[in-house]
């Protein structure tokens, strides 16, 4: 359902987290949930911040909110279908 990150497999492949892949018929979903705190050592503090960032503004937003969200967003806007989304574009995020 729209952008997604390089290496977005990596994310779903997440050690300890874990995931469920649901068909939605054209394409699939993920959904990951924990059921307690997890350390994830892996991650810079400053990864985390960014996750906490995005968990605040989207987390409970539904999918179509979501997607209308994204949808609004000059990465988007600007992009052309498939095409890699340019890193200059994080100075307009919808924070």
């Amino acid at each position: 359902m729209g952008a997604v990150p390089v290496g977005h497999n990596s994310i779903i492949n997440l050690k300890d987290v874990p995931c469920e892949e649901v068909d939605m018929g054209e394409t699939n979903a993920y959904h990951f949930s924990l059921k307690e705190d997890a350390k994830f050592l892996f991650l810079s503090d400053d990864d985390k911040k960014i996750l906490d960032i995005v968990i605040k503004k989207l987390g409970k937003m539904t999918k179509n909110e979501i997607v209308e969200f994204m949808h609004n967003e000059q990465a988007y806007l600007k992009t052309p279908s498939r095409d890699v989304i340019q890193f200059k574009y994080t100075k307009s995020l919808q924070i």
